[in-house]
């Protein structure tokens, strides 16, 4: 008999934030890789990459579920911070 499909619109489970988080530690630590890792840092570093590559800031907004594209512009000034930082390479 073939598996029902889920009722809740997701393919896999859903684990808690505090579930990933050890999962992410786990991985970490099988890795060799001494820093502390969460999902907050994983959204900040999809989001940063994000822009980085040019996704539109609204696009990214919407994948991270802000309601308020004010709360997604916290990483933009991270990119603007870091394209100011490459363009100073042109006055040396």
């Amino acid at each position: 008999m073939p598996a029902k499909p889920p009722t809740d619109g997701f393919v896999f489970p859903v684990p808690s934030n505090q579930k990933a988080n050890q999962f992410l530690k786990d991985i970490a630590k099988a890795a060799g890789i001494s820093k502390p890792i969460t999902m907050h840092m994983a959204r900040h570093t999809f989001a940063t990459y994000s822009l980085n590559i040019g996704m539109p800031l609204e696009v990214v907004q919407r994948v991270l579920g802000h309601s308020s594209v004010r709360t997604t512009e916290i990483y933009a000034r991270i990119v603007n911070k870091t394209v100011e930082e490459q363009m100073k390479k042109w006055d040396a």
